[in-house]
């Protein structure tokens, strides 16, 4: 199996495609994207999940184990993706990952997983397989703020049904996320569902950061804030060097004349001024709104952010 996986994770809208896709301009890393994803192209990974955000577990992950094995490994799974061929573009798509798994073969390339699904599931990924781990971070509000600009909501019943998930990792928000299932999404609005989401993700992210000192916590802001020193540094963190072709993506993708927010009906638009949009949500929200996110998210939010970031 190759060496030292990178698995870039965090929450939905935290930046893992940005991180995911600088990085990968480096020709000594292959993307790979989403295994976890419930409706991911079979030929690339062979396993399905039930749910949103499976947690996996030494307890419940065998199913699984040489679905990884065989990602990692950039072996395509031939049958599965023929199978999966169903209109013309999808044969396109068959074709372009079976040739990067090729090329992976060939070139030795370094796996990295861009998978902010597979969140629940980073300690066993990196125990399992030796996995460099990237956990972003971002605001809560502008975590709000895009889930309300894409109209993006979570049928809370994909963590819930879960009991191996209920009892490792959020048990102590088990209520509070069966109190909001119960109201469905008609009785809920995206702020309070978001505020929820970020506290559940973020609470559970930071009891890692004592058990796992070797993973790289990276908050979306500080990157933001000056990419050319965080890419540097998270380059040397993961051993990957930090050449020409990331050092272009980076001033491609953050430059000062490019828009500060993405249009609203694009999930990834990722030519951004990186530094005006840390804090395009203050602009765009309303304050009784952001007052809202303070309040129910600050348990969690000031072991991440202090009272001048919001």
């Amino acid at each position: 199996m190759t060496l030292e996986p990178i698995l870039v994770t965090g929450s939905h809208r935290s930046g893992t495609t940005w991180i995911g896709r600088t990085l990968t301009r480096s020709p000594r890393l292959a993307w790979v994207a989403e295994p976890f994803h419930p409706q991911h192209r079979q030929g690339v990974f062979g396993g399905r999940f039930p749910h949103w955000f499976m947690y996996l577990c030494a307890e419940n992950a065998g199913p699984w184990v040489d679905d990884f094995e065989r990602l990692l490994d950039a072996r395509y799974r031939w049958v599965l993706g023929a199978k999966g061929i169903r209109r013309p573009v999808d044969a396109g798509l068959a074709a372009r990952d079976a040739g990067r798994f090729i090329r992976r073969r060939l070139t030795h390339q370094r796996p990295l997983i861009k998978d902010p699904i597979a969140l629940f599931s980073t300690p066993w990924l990196a125990e399992r397989f030796d996995m460099d781990v990237v956990l972003m971070v971002r605001h809560p509000a502008a975590f709000a703020w895009s889930l309300v600009r894409l109209d993006w909501r979570f049928d809370l019943a994909n963590w819930l049904d879960q009991p191996l998930l209920c009892r490792d990792l959020i048990g102590p928000w088990e209520d509070d996320l069966r109190r909001m299932h119960e109201r469905g999404r008609s009785g809920r609005t995206t702020i309070e569902e978001a505020a929820l989401l970020w506290s559940v993700m973020y609470g559970v992210a930071d009891g890692w950061r004592a058990a796992y000192p070797d993973w790289h916590f990276v908050r979306h802001e500080d990157i933001s804030a000056d990419p050319r020193a965080g890419f540097a540094e998270l380059c040397a963190a993961l051993d990957v060097p930090f050449d020409a072709t990331i050092s272009a993506m980076i001033e491609t993708t953050t430059a000062q004349n490019n828009p500060v927010a993405a249009p609203a009906n694009r999930a990834h638009a990722l030519a951004r001024d990186s530094r005006g949009n840390r804090r395009a949500w203050a602009e765009r929200l309303a304050h009784d709104d952001i007052e809202a996110l303070r309040e129910l998210t600050e348990p969690v939010a000031t072991r991440w952010y202090g009272a001048e970031d919001w």
